[in-house]
């Protein structure tokens, strides 16, 4: 049975859910016309109950907007005239179509093949796509050319993807690009689409997201559920427009509408972090669970992840097991992670350190420069089983070149230390070294200390005191500290005191622990590029005592023994406080308690 496009009037067959000239979505529509005496009939029926016609025998009809027992097109009446003239019928042809249109390509070819002599574009794009279903893509593509030199639209869209996957042609992009192009400017959506993909990558063209979103759009306009979800991604990643979560929520739900799942996943999102709806963990899982039913990876992934955490649903590791395993087989690379993860730890399964080493081993082959250097740091710790730190550095060297700026500092390390194979102090400085490029601050204070060293490179204490400083201004502890040194003490630097107690009271900032807390306290008590303020030191040396810190204990009881910074003279606690300092090791206060007994 056929039908016709409420939208451009092409007939399309009776089951079809879209029409194949504009890629419209079709309405559900079982009424037929009987071509013999024109009664309405059911798509079901197999005879007319008006006047006995077998409709599966020998028709093409049309729906009830526009009863007919004719062929599509005006062209299609040619052939079929010229037919007759030349042997073949015009009953021949219709069987054909029929055939073609109820999915029997087998069947049509024969039938079609002597009308392709008359060149009809239609024709030959059927000959075309039957033989694709025959897998003859010699046949095909010959065809597909023919039909789409004469501007067939769906031949320029199947062309496209000959010469996208080499499909009885050699592969070319930019033939793809172009009948992609030459069809969607004709409106048809789905090149529209593949277009706008084009754009997006680069396939075939220079790389113009603005084209990209253009296509897309009009694609959408059109009512393309494929075209809906790509031109709301634009805005939910504010690639190539603004950043605009409420259009990219109304976009996705109307693709969903269409069954587009990936748009039931983004919905999920939407819902799960309030993006462009209110916040609400319950419908992000609604949302998840029909995408998951639908198979996407993506949803089930983020499912799992919802069952993991107690998000929207009750906690259940062995169903984020379960949905974390479906999603990987499905070629989701974070669920391959924390798949890997659930079998290290025995979290909704039990602890299974080979299933865990191939789950990473998976979800680095996919490409991710973080779950590399993950892997790297598996083999390197012996967290799945023995260690193997050839493999480590194999794998460092992999998240390098992959963009993972973490691995340049290990790969540092590995050539320093000797991991993996022999060491090379020359290799680790150049691999600090592109790590300081790449803005890694520990790249940035290994760099500093080789070029004040002269280790693997020649010594330079300018370029070494400006990584430095690059490394402490990001927050690095050690850098900190040791410029907190150097310009303290004019090791490699100029003295300078003010410059120390800026970097000491960084120091302590960055990490409030003993160390730096007695330090600083130091430059407050002695007035070293600050006003000396004893009191202040006081609390310093107090709060690093308090964390154990043994010479922060002795200053504590040295100020209390003879009153200093604010503090009444207080032996007992004076005693108290050189006794814990002595107990962990401070020889100057062992010596101050054997004078005081």
């Amino acid at each position: 049975m056929a039908r016709k496009c409420k939208k451009c009037g092409a007939v399309v067959a009776g089951k079809a859910k879209f029409c194949r000239e504009c890629g419209a979505k079709l309405e559900s529509d079982n009424t037929v016309f009987c071509p013999e005496c024109g009664e309405k009939c059911s798509a079901e029926d197999i005879f007319c109950e008006s006047c006995g016609f077998n409709l599966r025998e020998d028709m093409f009809c049309a729906d009830a907007s526009a009863p007919s027992s004719k062929s599509s097109t005006a062209g299609e009446e040619e052939n079929a005239d010229a037919a007759v003239r030349s042997g073949a019928s015009s009953a021949d042809h219709d069987a054909a179509v029929m055939l073609y249109d109820r999915g029997r390509y087998a069947e049509a070819l024969p039938l079609l093949l002597p009308f392709e002599k008359y060149d009809d574009a239609d024709d030959l794009e059927r000959i075309a796509f039957c033989y694709q279903n025959a897998d003859n893509w010699e046949k095909a593509f010959s065809y597909y050319k023919r039909a789409a030199e004469k501007n067939h639209p769906w031949a320029q869209y199947r062309i496209a993807f000959c010469y996208r996957w080499g499909n009885g042609v050699g592969k070319n992009d930019k033939a793809t690009f172009d009948y992609f192009k030459k069809a969607a400017m004709q409106n048809h959506t789905w090149s529209q689409v593949e277009l706008s993909e084009c754009y997006k990558y680069g396939w075939g063209c220079e790389r113009n997201v603005a084209e990209a979103v253009k296509w897309a759009e009009k694609a959408a306009m059109a009512g393309d559920a494929r075209a809906e979800l790509y031109y709301g991604e634009y805005f939910y990643w504010a690639n190539g427009v603004e950043r605009d979560y409420a259009k990219a929520f109304k976009w996705f739900t109307l693709s969903a509408g269409g069954d587009e799942h990936h748009a039931k996943y983004m919905l999920g999102e939407c819902y799960k972090y309030g993006r462009g709806v209110k916040k609400d963990l319950a419908a992000a899982v609604k949302w998840y669970k029909e995408a998951d039913a639908q198979g996407n990876a993506y949803a089930q992934h983020a499912l799992g992840c919802m069952y993991r955490d107690g998000h929207g649903v009750k906690k259940n590791a062995a169903k984020a097991f379960e949905l974390f395993l479906r999603a990987a087989n499905g070629g989701r690379s974070y669920a391959m992670y924390d798949l890997a993860e659930s079998y290290r730890n025995g979290v909704g399964t039990a602890v299974n350190k080979a299933e865990a080493l191939k789950w990473y081993e998976k979800a680095a082959e996919t490409g991710n420069s973080w779950f590399m250097a993950r892997l790297a740091e598996v083999y390197r710790g012996g967290d799945c089983g023995d260690k193997n730190e050839v493999l480590a550095r194999k794998w460092y060297h992999a998240a390098a070149e992959a963009g993972n700026t973490w691995s340049l500092v290990m790969l540092g390390d590995c050539y320093r230390d000797g991991i993996g194979g022999r060491k090379n102090e020359t290799e680790a400085t150049k691999w600090y070294k592109k790590a300081a490029e790449a803005g890694e601050a520990w790249g940035q204070y290994h760099t500093a200390v080789r070029l004040f060293d002269g280790t693997g490179c020649t010594k330079n204490a300018a370029e070494a005191l400006r990584y430095m400083i690059m490394a402490g201004e990001q927050g690095n502890e050690w850098a900190a500290d040791n410029l907190r040194w150097r310009y303290g003490s004019g090791i490699d630097v100029e003295n300078n005191i003010y410059e120390s107690f800026k970097w000491a009271k960084k120091r302590a900032e960055l990490k409030r622990d003993g160390w730096g807390l007695c330090i600083l306290g130091d430059y407050y008590a002695n007035g070293w590029g600050i006003e000396k303020n004893e009191a202040k030191a006081f609390k310093l040396f107090l709060e690093a005592a308090e964390m154990n810190y043994a010479n922060a204990q002795y200053n504590v009881g040295d100020f209390y023994l003879h009153g200093k910074g604010g503090v009444a003279v207080n032996k007992i606690k004076a005693i108290e406080w050189l006794l814990k300092a002595a107990a962990n090791g401070q020889e100057k206060a062992a010596e101050i308690l054997n004078r005081l007994k």
